[in-house]
Formats: C-alpha cells, sequence, structure tokens
C-alpha cells in the first residue's frame, strides 16, 4: 500500500470536511421550520414557471366518462439565486494540526446553510405587506378574489386570545378556487 505523502492532505482534507459539513447540514434540517410552512417544490431549472396553480378537481363518482377539468392559469416564476459563506483558513492553523478547530468552523457553516432557508422564508412573511403572490396580491392581504369569494388572510386586531381564535376560524373557513373549504388546520 503507497504511503500518503503531503499532497494528498488537502484533498484527503478536504473530503474529510465536506462530509462533516452535509453531515451537519443534513441533521440541521430536522428542526427548521421552512419546511412546514412553506411548499417545497424540487427543480433543476434556473428558472421555474408555474402556469397553473389552481385547485384539482373534487372527486365525484364515476358514472360514464371522464370529466377533465383545467386548473386556474396563474402565471408566476421564481429564478434561481446562488448563495454562499466561506471560512478562510490560515495556513498555519493546518501546518499546527488545528483540525479540530476547523472542523468546527465547517459544522456551523453547515448549520448556517441549512437555517438559511428559514431566513429566505421568513424574509419573505415578513415582506407580505408589500410583495405580490401569483394572484397579483400582496401575500398578506384582505381581498383575495381566486376562490370566486373575497377572501383575507390579514387583521388588523390587536393580538389578544379572542383575535388568535378568529384568525383560526378564518382560516378554516379558506376555500380552494373550485369553493371547496382548504381543510385548513394551524397549527403554528
Amino acid at each position: 500500500m503507497p504511503a500518503i505523502v503531503r499532497s494528498d492532505l488537502g484533498v484527503l482534507l478536504e473530503a474529510g470536511l465536506k462530509a462533516d459539513f452535509l453531515l451537519t447540514y443534513r441533521r440541521a434540517q430536522d428542526s427548521l421550520v421552512y419546511t412546514r410552512i412553506a411548499s417545497v417544490i424540487q427543480t433543476t431549472l434556473p428558472t421555474q414557471k408555474y402556469g397553473w396553480l389552481g385547485s384539482v378537481p373534487t372527486m365525484r363518482e364515476w358514472i360514464d366518462e371522464r370529466l377533465p377539468r383545467g386548473l386556474k392559469k396563474y402565471e408566476y416564476a421564481i429564478s434561481d439565486k446562488t448563495w454562499e459563506a466561506t471560512v478562510a483558513v490560515e495556513r498555519k492553523a493546518l501546518e499546527d494540526d488545528q483540525l479540530s478547530a476547523i472542523r468546527l468552523r465547517v459544522r456551523e457553516l453547515g448549520n448556517e446553510a441549512a437555517r438559511h432557508k428559514d431566513q429566505i422564508v421568513v424574509q419573505q412573511l415578513l415582506a407580505g405587506f408589500s410583495t405580490f403572490g401569483p394572484d397579483g396580491q400582496y401575500f398578506f392581504d384582505n381581498d383575495h378574489g381566486e376562490s370566486g369569494t373575497v377572501q383575507s388572510n390579514m387583521t388588523t386586531a390587536p393580538l389578544s386570545a379572542s383575535a388568535l381564535q378568529d384568525a383560526i376560524a378564518n382560516m378554516m373557513a379558506f376555500t380552494d378556487d373550485q369553493g371547496v373549504p382548504l381543510g385548513v388546520m394551524p397549527n403554528l
């Protein structure tokens, strides 16, 4: 078996640090909030276009022929952005074999990369009063009309137990674009 030479150390170190990063990143995914409040759609396209976001038809008894129904057309596109965070490591730290300190920082980068998804979703929620959604309305607005009836997902009531109960009841009454209740059960 050939001996490991000094020139191999960089490659071996990089592979180990990548493993540390990915393991920490994957473990951090379990504690994130974004998957509970946002739809996650896997894509490899630089810009994902959503041409029909309406609701699917409700079930009916199949008696004779199928009745295909189109979904409502909402045009919406989300473009990818590239993100990065880099830690500089001094050559002296490598030469002095301070690997455990370097690994600690790489693990922190893994956590930061995972938490970044939560930050993006929370920033979008905070911008919901000034950012348009797929229906051309602000995300939080009092007159969403895609269901055929006007629905509001905002309130101006001061925070209280009764205001919270009213908001929960309002959310549970939301309907889709065919007028069918969405079955929203607020839990966050």
